[in-house]
């Protein structure tokens, strides 16, 4: 019998019998992740460092088999998608639903300023509070249901291949939660670097993490807290 997952959206049966391996990487260096801007829903290109990035961790995964190369359908983790696709030939499968978190009318705003235009209110949304929404916003327990989500659904659909993924760090960072079982209104940053190798796997029933915020391929990157 296979398990379910609904939390308000159809459900998807995941076969327990395939293991289905999936390839995760943070968009490469932005603009504004340089200056500490608020991006969510928003864009920014990705600055010289983040091209570098993303074509190293391109010729990275190009090393290795995989049978499908899916991204978030903004524009940073596009133009990251396709220095792999440009290495593989793979096309790009765009997935609106591994969109970062939306974070409403702080986003384009420098942390700093998101602290003063909205004092209290965005600590509570970033730290403690998983259905506090900003204006325009998204909680975070709705944003972790959205990327669990899509993450099963994609597991279902690929069952038994390889995935790459392109998406965003706090889409990482949900997803490291959800399988090591930290709870939603507990503060705990998670290091994700952009660009960095992640390995996720589903075994049918369950998720494991068999490599996280690998960096191996990058000149000196650090890693991001994102909580």
């Amino acid at each position: 019998m296979g398990a379910t997952r609904g939390d308000g959206a159809a459900e998807v049966r995941l076969d327990e019998a395939v293991t289905t391996r999936f390839i995760v990487v943070r968009h490469g260096e932005t603009y504004w992740n340089a200056e500490t801007r608020i991006q969510g829903q928003l864009d920014s290109e990705l600055n010289e460092e983040g091209v570098a990035q993303a074509e190293a961790i391109g010729t990275r995964v190009s090393r290795e088999p995989f049978d499908v190369l899916v991204s978030s359908d903004l524009g940073r983790a596009v133009a990251t998608a396709q220095r792999i696709s440009d290495r593989t030939g793979k096309p790009i499968e765009l997935d609106a639903a591994l969109r970062e978190r939306c974070f409403g009318c702080v986003q384009g705003m420098l942390y700093a300023e998101a602290d003063q235009a909205h004092p209290g209110a965005f600590a509570r949304f970033r730290d403690a509070d998983p259905d506090y929404v900003l204006p325009g916003g998204e909680s975070r327990r709705a944003f972790h249901h959205r990327i669990c989500d899509a993450f099963d659904a994609l597991a279902a659909r690929h069952s038994g291949r390889t995935v790459v993924v392109v998406t965003h760090g706090g889409a990482l960072a949900t997803l490291y939660r959800r399988i090591r079982g930290i709870a939603l209104d507990v503060a705990h940053p998670v290091a994700i670097t952009n660009a960095a190798y992640n390995v996720l796997v589903h075994d049918g029933t369950r998720w494991s993490i068999e490599a996280w915020s690998d960096r191996g391929h990058l000149d000196g990157a650090e890693a991001f807290e994102e909580d």
